[in-house]
């Protein structure tokens, strides 16, 4: 552990500086007389501070695109059906883009969201409803899946293989539904058993 003078501009710190923590890295620099002219000469250093890297590293998954034909037609399946809620609906760069979460999402707690972008380009056009080709593009789990299946059936929703009653898995229900532009959805139960889990290993059929 050492002390040192550092000097920013024309002012010179009027205690020393400790360093003490690895992040910090110091760069010699020349000798130089600080303002006012009368006082003595020091040695002085310039700091390059650089952030530390956390303790537990916690990376998380924040946006998955849905390429759509038009904003709507995503938004009538996820926000209108599976009840998610819009967090930024704002033009961005020339574009338009809204963002949407899970329900009862805990503010603070990390968790991916949906970027539903309108199809431009003709590569984009022909990746509407494609995204995943013939498997599952997203999987939804839910703790309160009896109503959110009854609210499928209501709206109307197309099931995969016209299959509209649940799969009975070893620890959960499930099923696999179309999203307006064609893309696989797989709902899943949450249950007490498998709360604490990351996913549920369902493959969607």
């Amino acid at each position: 552990m050492r002390e040192y003078d550092i000097i920013s501009s024309s002012i010179v710190m009027s205690k020393p500086l400790t360093i003490t923590s690895s992040s910090i890295y110091v760069r010699r620099t020349k000798l130089v007389k600080p303002h006012p002219a009368s006082a003595p000469t020091r040695k002085c250093y310039t700091l390059d501070l650089m952030a530390s890297s956390p303790l537990i590293r916690s990376d998380t998954l924040s946006l998955v695109t849905i390429l759509c034909n038009s904003i709507p037609q995503a938004v009538q399946f996820y926000v209108g059906i599976l009840e998610f809620n819009i967090r930024c609906d704002e033009e961005v760069n020339g574009h338009r883009m809204v963002v949407a979460t899970p329900p009862n999402l805990v503010e603070f707690t990390p968790c991916a969201s949906l970027q539903f972008r309108e199809a431009v380009s003709a590569k984009d056009k022909q990746a509407v409803g494609n995204q995943a080709g013939d498997s599952v593009f997203l999987q939804v789990e839910s703790d309160d899946w009896h109503t959110l299946y009854n609210r499928l059936k209501t709206m109307g929703v197309n099931f995969v293989g016209g299959k509209s009653e649940p799969r009975e898995e070893k620890r959960h229900l499930a099923v696999t539904v179309y999203d307006p532009m064609g893309n696989k959805v797989n709902i899943i139960e949450r249950r007490t058993a498998t709360m604490g889990r990351v996913f549920t290993k369902d493959i969607g059929f």
